[in-house]
């Protein structure tokens, strides 16, 4: 069975109050300085990022560190088996390397925020794992395919003043990584606006279109037609 993914459409470029850091779909070349430590871009017509050596660590380092407003952090994550590792550990460099919050996924198939239960993953199936980020009040709101789950603090201990990096460990080839989208944005009021444009054209797009010649399909895109003639177009 093919294995499925969660597509992630990212806000228009000129979203009101948005200012985009990070926007990578890895399916050309890929900014070493963004991006650093070992790493591969899998073959295939969806291409993704993954680990090219055991306990390998992989930066997104940010542009700038982000300390007051709101953030958007969106990855499509996809974990061929289950494992202990770290998805995001979104943390500040800059103050000696303090966390703000860590999601990652452990070996009873489960991905988690500071150990809180987010949801059951399945392997080989792809997830869109989206936070929406306050910053000055060191909250953050996950969403998992575009349904919001919850709010968490940010760690108690060892506190950042502000994000400017995303972790991911990695054993071997044990998560794969598409999509990335970072942005920052003047207030929460108006990153949950930006979201809220995001996840109707994800809707949308779900609706419309699929995906030819890949092992990446669309979940959900279409209620399947038993009788009649069915017309499917695509780019």
């Amino acid at each position: 069975m093919a294995a499925m993914m969660a597509l992630m459409v990212s806000v228009t470029a000129n979203a009101e109050g948005e200012e985009v850091l990070v926007k990578e779909s890895f399916e050309g070349t890929v900014s070493s300085t963004v991006w650093t430590d070992k790493y591969e871009i899998t073959d295939g017509v969806n291409k993704s990022i993954t680990s090219s050596s055991a306990g390998t660590r992989l930066y997104c380092n940010v542009e700038k560190t982000v300390t007051s407003g709101a953030m958007i952090i969106s990855y499509d994550v996809m974990l061929p088996a289950k494992a202990k590792v770290r998805i995001k550990q979104v943390w500040d460099s800059a103050s000696g390397g303090k966390r703000a919050y860590l999601i990652q996924a452990t070996s009873a198939g489960k991905i988690t925020i500071e150990n809180t239960e987010l949801i059951t993953y399945t392997p080989g199936q792809w997830y869109n794992i989206t936070e929406v980020v306050d910053v000055e009040e060191k909250k953050v709101s996950v969403y998992v395919d575009g349904k919001y789950i919850n709010e968490y603090d940010w760690r108690n201990e060892k506190e950042a003043s502000g994000i400017n990096c995303i972790q991911t460990q990695y054993d071997t080839n044990s998560v794969y990584i598409d999509n990335a989208y970072i942005a920052s944005f003047a207030d929460k009021t108006t990153a949950d606006t930006a979201l809220s444009a995001m996840l109707k054209n994800r809707i949308s797009l779900e609706k419309s279109s699929l995906e030819v010649g890949s092992t990446k399909t669309v979940q959900n895109a279409i209620t399947p037609v038993e009788k009649g003639a069915v017309v499917v177009s695509y780019d």
